[in-house]
């Protein structure tokens, strides 16, 4: 087996892919190739948090200035890449949801 080979045609699975190899497929790989899979496993889970805190400013952004949350989630909504689209998304909502929270307070009589 050819570690990088092996390691090249299964680097572009997602995360839930390669779970799904791991759980259900395990009588079709060694265990050599069944480590790799766990090491794919592991270093998606850790991109994944690295990249989730990446966006946690622009989702602060969102709260406090909702025209900005609302229109950078429109523009990260309309992006081809997955990782963008869930972060337009995110954007989006939590700009719709400052923006009730501060018509609330501020049609309500609650200036600050």
């Amino acid at each position: 087996m050819d570690k990088e080979a092996f390691l090249k045609q299964y680097e572009t699975y997602s995360a839930e892919d390669l779970r799904l190899i791991r759980d259900t497929q395990q009588d079709r790989y060694t265990a050599e190739e069944m480590t790799l899979i766990e090491s794919l496993i592991e270093r998606q889970h850790e991109q994944e948090k690295t990249e989730s805190k990446r966006y946690t400013g622009f989702y602060i952004l969102s709260f406090l200035i909702p025209l900005a949350g609302v229109i950078a989630g429109i523009i990260y909504l309309r992006s081809p890449q997955q990782e963008m689209h869930k972060v337009g998304r995110q954007c989006l909502i939590t700009g719709m949801i400052s923006l009730l929270l501060w018509s609330f307070f501020w049609f309500g009589g609650f200036r600050i």
